[in-house]
């Protein structure tokens, strides 16, 4: 855990020019000078070490990673720390469907956590209550195997989701549909709202409004967005969302997602 992260409200000069980047403009951007991009511990972290204004920033803000999700046609997927991969994405990367498309043996080749579709069934596309996202081996894997920072995050997010919401279930891990050939996107962190602090691995490296926080000597900053680009964010948490609490299917960028009941699934 990165406990010297902060959220600057001071954006550097050269960032200035940069509100309506994507995840491919962002990246460049985040890998200069000494800098790396945030994982997905990072920002788990910063959530509960901080405190007042600058822990809200952290918890209702959600935070693109560098935390790599491959997912495979066979229904499996990786959960791969700190993907090199993705460092080298740029505004002229190939992207299909908003994603990296893979070759078979570059899968392969990714080193990583691997899960499989029966893992996939009983981990993901769900809202959790406490005790099982604390012992969901997708969020102990992007918690970097620290079960109490895992603990912590839970116990805040639920705390707030109880307390405001009356609600007992959150934490969800999301990811796209498998689709024809494996490909590659990154894990997102929601915000306290809207997905309940999901874990996703379903946004497109193409869509606008990106948030990737780089860390260095000096701390983190992060690039902004404008309004309508935050409008369309909470617009896409609030079908996946809506998703999960009513079992109804929903598009975003031309693909359908549709919930899966587990007790569907074939048995492998």
């Amino acid at each position: 855990m990165a406990e010297n992260l902060r959220l600057s409200e001071n954006v550097p000069e050269s960032l200035k020019d940069h509100e309506h980047l994507r995840y491919v403009d962002q990246m460049p951007l985040a890998v200069v000078n000494g800098y790396r991009p945030a994982n997905m511990a990072d920002v788990m972290g910063q959530r509960v070490v901080t405190s007042g204004n600058v822990q809200k920033n952290w918890q209702f803000n959600y935070f693109d990673t560098v935390d790599g999700c491959p997912t495979h046609p066979d229904g499996s997927f990786k959960v791969v720390l700190d993907c090199d991969l993705l460092m080298t994405v740029n505004p002229q990367t190939i992207l299909v469907n908003g994603a990296l498309p893979l070759e078979d043996k570059v899968y392969k080749s990714l080193q990583g956590v691997n899960f499989s579709k029966k893992d996939r069934a009983r981990f993901t596309g769900k809202y959790l209550t406490e005790k099982q996202a604390k012992n969901n081996r997708v969020w102990l894997t992007l918690a970097r195997e620290d079960q109490d920072l895992l603990n912590r995050n839970a116990e805040a997010v639920f705390k707030y989701l109880k307390d405001t919401h009356n609600l007992d279930v959150g934490m969800a891990v999301i990811l796209a549909d498998a689709q024809s050939a494996p490909e590659l996107r990154a894990w997102c962190l929601s915000r306290f709202v809207d997905v309940r602090s999901g874990a996703c691995g379903y946004c497109g490296f193409d869509d606008d409004g990106a948030r990737l926080v780089r860390v260095g000597a000096g701390g983190a900053v992060t690039v902004p967005r404008s309004g309508a680009q935050k409008n369309n964010e909470t617009s896409l948490d609030a079908k996946v969302s809506v998703a999960l609490d009513s079992g109804k299917s929903f598009r975003h960028n031309g693909r359908l997602y549709v919930p899966v009941d587990e007790s569907a699934l074939v048995p492998q």
